[in-house]
């Protein structure tokens, strides 16, 4: 199994598919923190400021209107006050406002694990493995072994890239994460993005096609799915009270959680219906969760499927 995985990593990274997802993310998360830094500009709030001078002078819109778009401009004006100084609140609060809460990492780790797996299948690869009771075994494992590593370096490649940025464009922090905080954030967030990783995988599997895979994962894996899921079940939770516990239960609320920052991740919570636990707990035992169920079906319902 780890000679397969050893070959799989070595094709993988000789691969233009993983050169241009890495060129992408990184390309990605260059313009976010430029955007950024253009809009804690001077330059920026006095394009605002302008702006709302010449609403203001605008004979076309009412007293009201004119009043209205003064009051919006002036809360987005106020809104920029710390980035004005350039001062974010944390450094993983930062990583939830850049790569969890809008699901760029789910979006990208999904969408390369998805379309590299399929890839076996489509080039003929498997064919040349022993494909036996053991053969199969081995296949499945050393790639729900690889999904767990590939996420991994997306999240380090992500976190990494971001922080670098930040710090290149001249952004600060008023609090300072300790070092167990910032590996609580990274370890959570590993294993939650290791389980859609592995549900992805799932599904690659059983659709072996790569437009199937994609859609999975810009709709799914980018939490897009959970986010309407979750307002559901908030909205029948008016009828069924229940449901609004169970909304914790979803990997696109711990990974919202986790975009929060790594404050009160250990304080306690009883949002868990039969024990009080803090939510790093909650959101290892969802990942966990997640992650047995789709290994357990790769295992006991793909491995048996036909590899040719």
């Amino acid at each position: 199994m780890f000679n397969l995985l050893k070959s799989d990593l070595y094709r993988m990274v000789h691969t233009r598919l993983f050169w241009g997802f890495t060129i992408a993310v990184v390309a990605v998360l260059l313009a976010v923190a430029g955007v950024m830094a253009w809009v804690s500009s001077e330059g920026f709030i006095h394009l605002m400021e302008d702006s709302m001078a010449k609403v203001a002078n605008d004979p076309t819109l009412s007293v009201e209107e004119v009043q209205e778009a003064q009051a919006d401009m002036q809360e987005g004006i106020a809104e920029l006050g710390s980035l004005a100084a350039r001062q974010l609140e944390s450094l993983t609060s930062m990583w939830g406002n850049v790569f969890l809460g809008g699901g760029l990492l789910g979006l990208i780790g999904s969408m390369f694990i998805g379309i590299y797996l399929v890839r076996d299948f489509r080039s003929g690869f498997v064919k040349g493995l022993p494909m036996n009771r053991r053969g199969r075994r081995n296949y499945y494992l050393e790639k729900m072994l690889l999904v767990v590593l590939v996420q991994g370096f997306c999240l380090l490649l992500c976190a990494g890239c971001s922080t670098a940025f930040m710090a290149m464009f001249g952004f600060s922090y008023l609090e300072a994460n300790s070092a167990g905080d910032i590996l609580l954030v990274l370890a959570l967030t590993w294993l939650l993005y290791s389980a859609y990783g592995l549900l992805t995988a799932c599904v690659a599997w059983l659709v072996r096609n790569e437009g199937g895979v994609v859609a999975w994962a810009v709709v799914v894996s980018s939490g897009m799915a959970g986010a309407f899921i979750t307002q559901l079940m908030l909205l029948l939770a008016k009828a069924l009270p229940f449901l609004e516990k169970m909304t914790a239960w979803t990997l696109s609320f711990q990974v919202g959680s986790l975009a929060h920052g790594a404050q009160g991740l250990l304080a306690p919570s009883d949002a868990l219906p039969f024990a009080a636990v803090t939510p790093a707990g909650q959101a290892a035992l969802v990942g966990l969760l997640f992650a047995a169920v789709a290994v357990a079906f790769a295992m006991a319902v793909l491995r048996k499927r036909d590899v040719k």
